[in-house]
């Protein structure tokens, strides 16, 4: 048959095949296609990906039965969602989520802008550009082809998403949450879809208020009641969170000098464990636990939204138990107050005062000495406007990644090759110098508050990513990521350490081989020598009985009870 009678034939009989017939637009998006499904790695990744690109191409073919536009705003959304997720990875890490999504908020929505402003422009351009193609796409191509086709590529794509996103995926591979972005850093697009396919479930029990998991066995009689609790001679409390801080001499084969091992010493020569719920990243889980008292493993799949749920719907914290006892509460936080939404997170928590890096002056990181400084000249403040007792709670940034030299200038004191690995040289060098400016700080408070006493508390928020395949050299990055995955030591384990000014601590440190984070609240007040709660006090009455474990005590039915009791002493709202 003639050339041109097939073409006529074709395009009688409305095939969809004759779209690809001199259509570079359509050939050049399917070049696009195939590049995104090498790119996305692991097998079920691409399976995912396919089916998520079939969905929305035939999805929008049904609409418009225009193929080269079809594809071209299938992969538009798969670009889109790969550039968001990068962002997300710069500013907070882990990977791109569709609560997510859901979840943001103007202020939120601001501080990207702002953050990522050199970033952002080009992706903006490239929106427009890509708006413009789809709407000259959509005027200049004709529609041919049958919806039939499109309604059968809907259903076999959510068939592959649905049994890929329910049987397959990285939490069934031990590569859930947050370490999935450096075991699989081209995992953007699937990831993201598999959130959204199973995120029914989730909204179900956020909708019915199903998010921490509880069980009765525990009543709580006297929480938030501010005429138990007077603070007569209490300390004013400092807590001190230690960016990214561990003794990194643990290593297998790091050294580091004698001198830094004093810096993770409490006043009774002791160094202790803290026990952490991230690796790497992020801060947020450690500092709400330790405010609210609650693990993130206790909110199941929903723990990386444990940050924003527990200070937004949880009426006990640290800080509001504080007030109550008559302390002034502030906060100095080193970036920028829309990071997270860090002021109403704080706010929720009770705290009177944010001060974030514009508030203090800061540029994007400096050594602790300057928020040291700047805690000092706060401190002195307020104690002219308030009588009671203060609680200052400091964020430090020193030992945040990138190690790089250039970031900080060292003590020349420090000189000294302590390690062949470039990053962890620099890692030592920054903690000797957190060990200088810390002992300067205790000083300063010994010097300009005197007979003033003070309670002073540090802890590590999450080891260093750089640490990741130093434990275990020579480890696959999924063997690694396993093991993060099921929270095996020594990924979880940072310090904790108690120092005084002008202070004897009204009890001894727990004789615990780690403390979770969940219990050094209570351990705080008890130091202080504050009258426990009923809540507090069933915390430090089984600290030891819990070996200092919190979610898995009991198998975890300490942790329900107290979920369960928070729940119906009404502490707890929507969880």
């Amino acid at each position: 048959m003639h050339r041109k009678s097939i073409h006529s034939l074709a395009k009688k009989r409305n095939y969809l095949p004759i779209a690809f017939q001199k259509n570079w637009v359509l050939l050049f998006s399917m070049a696009v296609s195939a590049y995104l499904l090498i790119r996305e790695r692991g097998a079920y990744g691409k399976v995912i990906l396919f089916g998520f690109m079939l969905l929305c191409f035939s999805a929008v073919y049904v609409l418009s039965r225009r193929a080269a536009f079809s594809s071209v705003v299938s992969n538009l959304i798969c670009v889109l969602i790969i550039a968001v997720a990068q962002t997300k990875q710069r500013l907070f890490g882990g990977n791109l989520t569709f609560f997510d999504v859901t979840l943001l908020d103007w202020q939120g929505l601001s501080f990207i802008l702002r953050a990522q402003a050199a970033d952002i422009l080009p992706i903006i351009a490239g929106v427009a550009v890509a708006v413009g193609l789809v709407i000259w796409l959509l005027i200049k191509e004709v529609p041919r082809g049958t919806r039939i086709l499109g309604i059968a590529g809907i259903i076999v794509g959510g068939a592959l998403l649905s049994a890929f996103s329910n049987v397959y995926g990285p939490d069934r591979q031990g590569l859930p949450g947050f370490q999935i972005a450096s075991a699989y850093p081209r995992y953007e697009v699937s990831f993201f879809v598999r959130t959204v396919a199973n995120s029914g479930n989730t909204l179900w029990r956020l909708w019915n208020g199903d998010i921490l998991e509880k069980e009765p066995g525990l009543t709580l009689q006297d929480i938030n009641d501010g005429s138990h609790c007077t603070a007569s001679n209490a300390p004013n409390i400092i807590l001190i969170l230690d960016e990214s801080s561990f003794p990194i001499g643990r290593l297998p084969g790091v050294r580091v000098p004698d001198a830094l091992n004093s810096y993770y010493r409490s006043f009774d020569g002791s160094s202790r464990a803290f026990g952490v719920e991230a690796f790497g990243a992020p801060t947020l889980f450690a500092e709400t636990s330790v405010l609210t008292g609650l693990s993130s493993r206790s909110f199941g799949e929903l723990k990386n939204l444990m940050p924003r749920y527990a200070s937004n719907n949880l009426k006990y914290s640290l800080t509001k138990r504080l007030i109550e006892c008559g302390y002034n509460t502030s906060t100095i936080y080193p970036l920028d107050s829309g990071f997270a939404n860090a002021k109403i997170m704080y706010s929720s928590l009770g705290f009177d005062e944010f001060h974030d890096k514009n508030d203090i002056k800061a540029p994007d990181r400096m050594r602790d000495k300057f928020y040291y400084d700047s805690a000092i000249a706060n401190m002195k403040k307020r104690m002219l406007l308030h009588s009671g007792p203060q609680f200052t709670y400091i964020l430090t940034m020193e030992n945040h990644f990138p190690w790089l030299p250039s970031l900080f200038k060292t003590h020349d004191s420090h000189r000294g090759e302590w390690s062949e690995n470039p990053e962890v040289q620099e890692y030592i060098e920054r903690q000797l110098q957190s060990l200088d400016d810390f002992s300067s700080f205790k000083h300063r408070l010994a010097d300009e508050f005197t007979s003033t006493p003070f309670l002073i508390v540090r802890f590590g928020d999450h080891q260093p990513y750089l640490a990741r395949k130093l434990w275990e050299p020579g480890a696959s990055e999924v063997t690694l990521s396993n093991h993060i995955s099921k929270f095996q030591e020594p990924y979880f384990s940072t310090y904790y350490a108690v120092d005084t000014v002008n202070f004897i601590p009204k009890t001894k440190l727990p004789d615990a081989r780690k403390l979770e984070a969940p219990f050094l609240g209570p351990l705080i007040a008890s130091l202080a020598g504050l009258p426990l709660d009923s809540l507090q006090a069933h915390y430090m009455a089984n600290v030891e009985k819990c070996q200092g474990l919190y979610f898995e005590c009991q198998n975890g039915a300490f942790a329900r009870q107290v979920s369960g009791a928070l729940s119906r002493a009404g502490m707890i709202n929507g969880l």
